[in-house]
């Protein structure tokens, strides 16, 4: 079966506002045309709802006062039946070109349809993250996207815990970090054996200042006291200088509180190199992410050359989409709906009253050149334009 599908003949009846249509179109372009609540929209739903079933916006799709609606769509190679009942059922039949029926019609439908309900003007009034999501769409790349965000946000949240992190920890100053250095494989001094040893040497000069007192007393008492005496003189002062050991305990004592300050200073700068080194690698992971992405976006297959897709939104030709001129932005918009729809060649325009005649020129080469058939809904009471609607019925066929 060829994959180039339009339609042939397309009847709907009491479907929405239609009474009973019959519409043969002949070329690629298919002008829909009628005042406005006279059934124009509900003809090019119809061929959307004959396709996949469906429409969000219809909760009601038979005629008021009418039974059931029926909907057929002969796409050559393919003849299309759906029947709606008041009673909200629904009938769907496919039958090939040779007169054999699909047993799963709606499954072989889905295969073929692609996004019929997109509309190529409409594509300039939706936001820059809905535009990036069809392209995205388009070329296949949804889910690698939506990994690479996934991913991203995981390290942006690592990172940025790190960052509080980091923050918290105290921030000493070049210089208490160089003075730090100096005693950092330094060991603390014993101080206790430092002060036994004073203690024990200040305990012996004791002695020895009590020996002085005595000699000056022996000496008042010379003769009687003599023996005593001559045991005092026995008694020998310390050797050492107890100022200076009195020195070394102070100096002791300083020496460790700046060998604890700089372990401590030391500790804390590396907990706060480590924090950076952590952070700058979840940074360096974050750049790797969006360097990935840039380079998907950028091999991305877009339907027109010169479209590209970025974080900033859509260009064409370098330009953002928003400044493009409107047969630039038509050309973009028709380029996405044919990519959309390789299989079913039909595009539907709701608001063609949007587009003048230098327009019209660029929807019909661009559909002609690529063999798609662009159904357009427009606005005009003159009855000399398309398929003229009138009550839900044509009247007319220019």
């Amino acid at each position: 079966m060829s994959k180039n599908l339009k339609v042939i003949k397309l009847v709907s009846e009491n479907y929405k506002k239609l009474k009973a249509i019959e519409i043969e179109p002949k070329g690629n372009v298919v002008m829909i045309t009628g005042k406005n609540g006279h059934g124009k929209t509900s003809i090019l739903d119809s061929i959307l709802v004959a396709l996949n079933g469906k429409d969000k916006n219809t909760i009601k799709p038979v005629r008021e006062g009418e039974e059931r609606a029926i909907i057929k769509l002969d796409m050559d190679e393919i003849e299309i039946t759906r029947v709606f009942s008041n009673k909200g059922t629904t009938k769907l039949e496919v039958i090939s070109k040779d007169g054999a029926k699909y047993s799963s019609p709606q499954d072989f439908l889905n295969k073929l349809i692609g996004k019929l309900s997109f509309d190529p003007l409409q594509f300039a009034n939706k936001c820059t993250g809905e535009q990036r999501a069809i392209l995205y769409e388009l070329a296949n790349i949804t889910d690698k996207i939506e990994e690479l965000s996934d991913l991203r946000k995981v390290y942006h949240d690592k990172r940025y815990n790190v960052g509080v992190e980091g923050k918290a920890l105290a921030r000493n100053t070049e210089e208490e970090i160089k003075e730090s250095k100096e005693y950092k494989d330094q060991k603390e001094i014993n101080i206790t054996t430092v002060a036994e040893k004073y203690k024990r040497e200040f305990g012996r000069h004791t002695i020895y200042e009590n020996a002085q007192l005595g000699i000056i007393r022996i000496n008042k008492e010379i003769k009687e006291l003599e023996l005593e005496k001559l045991a005092f003189l026995d008694v020998k002062d310390t050797k050492e200088d107890l100022r200076e050991l009195k020195k070394n305990i102070d100096e002791a004592d300083e020496t460790n509180n700046k060998i604890r300050n700089a372990n401590s200073i030391l500790q804390s700068n590396d907990e706060v190199l480590a924090k950076e080194k952590k952070y700058k690698g979840f940074t360096a992971k974050i750049k790797g992410i969006e360097e990935e992405k840039i380079k998907l976006l950028k091999n991305a297959k877009m339907p027109i050359k010169g479209l590209s897709v970025n974080d900033d939104g859509v260009f064409y030709n370098n330009i953002p989409y928003s400044q493009l001129s409107t047969s630039e932005k038509l050309k973009v918009g028709i380029s996405i709906a044919m990519g959309m729809n390789p299989d079913i060649r039909v595009i539907r325009i709701l608001d063609g009253s949007l587009l003048d005649d230098d327009n019209m020129k660029v929807v019909e080469e661009m559909t002609k050149g690529k063999d798609y058939q662009v159904w357009i809904e427009k606005v005009d009471s003159t009855g000399k334009i398309g398929f003229y609607i009138e009550d839900g019925e044509v009247k007319k066929i220019n």
